[in-house]
């Protein structure tokens, strides 16, 4: 898919929206494309970090048992996997926003919110729907009876929650779509710090309320996220230039807007959910091979998905500078955005890499005390270490396509490097073989190195052709 007419920069729409650049045609200097998606990335990688932060405070309250920690482990797969799938769909928005913007088309974004803020809206309700199974969600997923059990009673809990963070990322993807991402990532914080204010006496039965332990976090967790909403909306309407994006309750969006958002958002969102149903699959394996071994892999993945929030932000960051570029016609520019963002992550996650290599054991600890799960977790993290440069690597090609708008050839890399190659090796190796979190792990590297290697060729074929035919 390609750059749709509406986007691009006419005589009557002449100057791109990007602070650095003015009224000027490009910029294309290696230290203006690595300050802008600095710049963007920074409060990004904040507000994606918020979101695990957030599950990652509900671990450490539900700690002091194993089998606790467990069961919020076991919830947390099957809402993170609808999660991550919703936000995939939406995740058009940003795109379509930001080549708006980039064209000076600037009303035209609004009316993209109030179509987004529809769609959100119908996923979350949805959503809510199905969590609201519980305990039959997780006997679908092989869990035993009283992981089923504990694990279920927690996705009840975090079924209210949904539609209101799927409300959420609508307004956040606006925002971060015409430049503003720093709003999202101070509500994010601030949910942080409500989010643990409201868990910790809900999980521990503090002040004379009931310990409700797993279940307690998950609905801490999904009151926050209403109010994280309701924030959001309310700062939206307050812009001081709501009149020039459009926001207003009588704007409508464009005809042809939802098929646009849908051609971008339904692949995205498939592929998403490949790759987030393949992480997945790893912690249900985990739950087949017992409490000790899920609690492991519940830990690991967090770690992972924690620093995987900090590479959405650097992707959101490519995608956004790349369409921006595509907006303003120069495929150049698109193609040196995204390879700079490449370069960045690549810095960023090294570095990252080395950190948990060498504090392995405490970072272990902070997740649990259990001695079984400790004798597992420590060389799981130190060969996560390693995973997460490659994670990051491919989350900021896949950002930088995004921002192309070229969607279905990447969902087929991914379907491919996840389940033809990743649930398999974890399959026979993690769990028919008996080797556990180690082998679960190592089929997840295997996938995420195949998925970097592809989405680089495409990336590179895909703007070079552009920028030949351009």
């Amino acid at each position: 898919m390609t750059v749709t007419s509406a986007t691009r920069r006419s005589p009557n729409n002449p100057a791109p929206s990007d602070p650095a650049l003015g009224n000027t045609s490009q910029v294309t200097s290696l230290s203006h494309h690595l300050g802008r998606t600095l710049r963007l990335a920074l409060p990004v990688m904040i507000s994606r970090a918020g979101l695990v932060i957030m599950i990652a405070v509900d671990s450490f309250l539900c700690r002091t048992s194993k089998a606790e920690l467990a069961y919020f482990g076991g919830s947390v797969q099957p809402q993170s996997i609808l999660l991550s799938s919703g936000i995939g769909l939406l995740i058009g928005t940003i795109v379509l926003c930001a080549q708006a913007d980039g064209a000076g088309d600037r009303h035209h974004c609004g009316g993209l919110w109030h179509l987004s803020l529809r769609l959100a809206g119908c996923l979350g309700f949805a959503f809510a729907a199905i969590l609201a199974l519980g305990d039959t969600l997780m006997t679908w997923l092989g869990q035993p009876p009283d992981i089923a059990a504990g694990s279920g009673a927690a996705l009840r809990w975090f079924a209210i929650g949904m539609p209101g963070l799927m409300l959420f990322a609508a307004c956040n993807f606006f925002l971060e779509g015409i430049s503003r991402p720093w709003p999202g990532t101070v509500i994010m914080l601030t949910g942080n710090v409500l989010n643990l204010l409201i868990a910790w006496p809900l999980v521990e039965g503090s002040f004379g309320l009931p310990a409700l332990g797993a279940s307690g976090a998950a609905l801490a967790t999904s009151l926050t996220r209403w109010v994280m909403f309701g924030a959001a909306f309310l700062y939206i309407h307050r812009l001081p230039d709501r009149a020039a994006y459009g926001i207003t309750h009588g704007t409508r969006w464009q005809r042809g807007d939802l098929r646009r958002l849908l051609a971008l958002g339904l692949p995205l969102g498939f592929a998403v959910a490949l790759e987030s149903s393949c992480f997945m699959s790893t912690i249900v394996m985990a739950g087949w091979l017992g409490t000790a071994t899920l609690a492991t892999m519940h830990a690991a993945i967090n770690v992972t998905s924690l620093v995987y929030m900090l590479t959405t932000g650097v992707a959101t960051a490519a995608a956004i500078r790349v369409a921006n570029a595509i907006g303003r016609d120069s495929w150049h520019d698109a193609a040196k955005a995204g390879w700079i963002a490449m370069g960045l992550e690549v810095m960023v996650m090294a570095a990252i890499a080395l950190t948990i290599f060498f504090a392995a054991a405490p970072i272990a600890r902070s997740y649990s005390d259990d001695a079984d799960v400790l004798a597992l977790l420590i060389p799981v993290l130190g060969l996560t270490a390693a995973i997460i440069i490659i994670d990051g690597m491919q989350g900021v090609l896949m950002g930088a396509l995004r921002g192309t708008a070229d969607t279905l050839i990447p969902t087929i890399i991914y379907g491919l490097s996840f389940w033809a190659v990743g649930v398999p090796i974890g399959y026979v190796f993690g769990y028919r073989h008996g080797l556990g979190p180690l082998a679960l792990m190592s089929g997840l590297g295997v996938s995420l190195a195949i998925a970097m290697v592809l989405l680089a060729w495409r990336f590179h074929a895909f703007t070079g052709n552009k920028k030949r035919t351009a």
